[in-house]
C-alpha cells in the first residue's frame, strides 16, 4: 500500500514532473488497491486472527476490541477517497493533491493502529507460551 501511495503521489523514487497529475488509469488502479487493502483487513485478516485465538482456547486481548473500531473509522477516510476518485472529472482533479494528503493521514493512522494490534496479539502469544 505504501509503494502504491508513493507512486500515485509522485514521491521518490517514483517522482515525476510536479506539475502533472497521475493518469486516470493510475488513479483507478490505486483506488482498486486501496479497496483491496481495506477489504482484506476487515474481511480476512482480522477475522482470521479472532478465529485463531478462539481455536486455541484464548481470548483476544482487550486492546483488540478497542483497536478494531478505530481501524474501521479510518476506513471512512480511505473509502471517501476511492468513492470520490473512482469516477474522475476535471473539477475533482483540482482537489487531488489535498485529498491525497488527507488520505495519507488516514493511512498513517491506520498503519499505527495495525501495528498496535500486531503488538497486542504478539504480547498475548508471548505471555501464554
Amino acid at each position: 500500500m505504501i509503494v502504491s501511495y508513493y507512486k500515485i503521489a509522485g514521491l521518490p523514487p517514483f517522482s515525476q514532473d510536479k506539475r502533472t497529475l497521475p493518469t486516470s488509469f493510475a488513479i483507478e488502479e490505486f483506488c482498486n488497491t486501496l479497496v483491496d487493502y481495506i477489504s482484506m483487513g476487515h474481511f480476512e485478516i482480522y477475522d482470521a486472527l479472532i478465529v485463531r485465538y478462539e481455536m486455541n482456547g484464548k481470548l483476544c486481548p482487550g486492546e483488540f476490541e478497542l483497536i478494531i473500531p478505530q481501524i474501521s473509522e479510518t476506513s471512512s477516510i480511505l473509502l471517501y477517497f476511492t468513492d470520490k476518485y473512482s469516477e474522475l472529472s476535471d473539477l475533482l482533479l483540482n482537489e487531488f493533491d489535498s485529498d491525497l494528503s488527507i488520505l495519507m493521514g488516514g493511512l498513517d493512522q491506520r498503519f499505527e493502529l495495525e501495528n498496535k494490534l500486531i503488538a497486542a496479539l504478539s504480547e498475548q502469544v508471548t505471555q501464554t507460551a
